[in-house]
């Protein structure tokens, strides 16, 4: 079953503190081919830790 965006988004939250089982990795990418709004989402996610990767390199 494709997850809803508020399932989505807590698991792409989770992801950043432990790896996805195969299900949830599963379930993540079906939902995210189909939702340009959370496809949106994970590139400024990525974006914003990026930039803040470079500040604190910068420091």
């Amino acid at each position: 079953m494709i997850p809803s965006c508020k399932k989505a988004a807590e698991l792409l939250s989770a992801q950043q503190d432990r790896p996805l089982g195969p299900i949830e990795r599963l379930g993540l990418a079906a939902h995210l081919a189909i939702c340009r709004r959370c496809r949106i989402a994970v590139r400024q996610f990525e974006f914003l830790r990026l930039a803040a990767r470079r500040w604190r390199d910068l420091e």
